[in-house]
């Protein structure tokens, strides 16, 4: 058995795990990550170019510096390599997935509710697909930056040469993507639930693929698009 002081010193490193993810999330809805995107920047120049008291900025950055997220040298920073996903540009960038968590961060105050009642759940759910756009965006970005690396490969291992595909609840459309991108002869269908299929089709359109996949607003329990299909995807679906 652990020592009663390391016992104790565990149970208030994990009450308060929740410190650093605010740091972060404070960080992205500021825009510090997109600020350091392209090189090193000084504090004076930062507070500047976001709008931040320097005091106050430096707090926040020094917090992700002393959790290895940011280096610092002096009043210079720039991102730390073992968080380059932290790029905006970068190919497998997690900044969507911080937007998207801290979007839903006040629903977690309702744990202890949502353990008691699967009403909860559902209710959260609903209100996070159909409720504000901004935070219908976040939920996108993150399940596109979930979504990546399985869409890459899947792309990548898998023929889809001349097939016509069903993405069911698609999202941010990212398997579609990965592979109508790969495959210029695939097309597909790309069916998501009414409140979220403008967002949907924000991403087709942003990837340049209108012309050979279509979104369909829809509920799949209530039946699916008319065939025939070669191959459905079903990820993360609820």
């Amino acid at each position: 058995m652990k020592p009663i002081p390391e016992q104790i010193q565990t149970i208030r490193n994990l009450v308060n795990g929740y410190k650093v993810s605010r740091v972060l999330m404070a960080a992205e809805q500021i825009g510090v990550f997109a600020a350091l995107s392209a090189d090193t920047a000084e504090l004076g120049g930062l507070g500047q170019a976001l709008g931040v008291p320097v005091g106050r900025l430096s707090v926040l950055l020094n917090a992700l510096a002393s959790a290895g997220v940011l280096r610092r040298n002096g009043s210079q920073y720039s991102l730390a390599e073992e968080f380059s996903t932290l790029n905006p540009h970068h190919a497998a960038a997690q900044n969507g997935y911080i937007r998207y968590a801290n979007a839903v961060s006040a629903r977690w105050t309702k744990l202890e509710d949502a353990v008691r009642s699967s009403a909860i759940a559902s209710e959260s759910f609903s209100e996070i697909t159909g409720g504000s756009r901004e935070t219908a965006h976040a939920f996108a970005d993150a399940m596109d930056a979930n979504a990546r690396p399985q869409a890459s490969f899947i792309a990548r291992r898998f023929q889809f040469g001349g097939r016509r595909i069903l993405d069911v609840g698609a999202g941010a459309a990212t398997y579609s993507i990965a592979i109508g991108s790969e495959y210029k002869d695939c097309t597909g269908v790309l069916l998501e639930l009414p409140a979220m299929a403008p967002i949907t089709q924000q991403f087709v359109a942003r990837s340049g693929l209108e012309a050979r996949f279509s979104v369909t607003p829809g509920d799949y329990r209530n039946g699916l698009p008319d065939g025939p299909f070669d191959d459905v995807f079903l990820y993360a679906v609820v």
